[in-house]
């Protein structure tokens, strides 16, 4: 039995799934204008949920920027908050209704985090890190599947066509 049985449902989740991130970043963007004063609060808060350690250099990096912040840059930070969801829903939409653009863009855009992950797997082994990875790295491969099943058949019809 195929192990990718409804590959409309599949890309309909893999379109949920993006559009969530693309709605949790644009929350957590605009989120970030209206808690201005508690942001190094949140972001200690946010690190220790996530378990990392604040001394290490990205989340020391993060609630650095956070006690410097000022409001011009919670505007930046919102206005790159809304292209990243405008990317994540744009992508959304496309998978949605199984547009090929949209299969390589979640391709490109999926493969590019890829070796940051892998780098951060080698330094700290978390549970949260592999499921993400492993996450990150089946939804690619299944898009690229997607991609060479939708080439070899648009090939098939063709020699079928010439044959006619």
């Amino acid at each position: 039995m195929n192990p990718f049985l409804n590959q409309r449902k599949d890309l309909r989740a893999i379109a949920t799934f993006e559009a969530a991130k693309g709605l949790l970043v644009i929350l957590m963007g605009f989120g970030a204008l209206s808690f201005h004063h508690d942001l190094v609060e949140l972001g200690t808060d946010v690190i220790s949920h996530l378990h990392l350690n604040p001394a290490h250099h990205l989340p020391s990096v993060l609630l650095n920027a956070l006690e410097h912040a000022e409001r011009s840059d919670l505007r930046w930070i919102a206005l790159g908050a809304l292209a990243y969801s405008a990317l994540r829903f744009t992508e959304a939409y496309g998978l949605w209704f199984q547009k090929t653009w949209a299969e390589w863009l979640a391709i490109v855009t999926g493969g590019i985090y890829l070796p940051v992950e892998i780098v951060e797997l080698c330094k700290r082994l978390t549970v949260v890190r592999v499921l993400i990875t492993l996450l990150n790295l089946a939804l690619v491969i299944y898009l690229l599947w997607v991609r060479k099943k939708a080439k070899r058949s648009s090939h098939s019809a063709v020699v079928v066509s010439d044959r006619v």
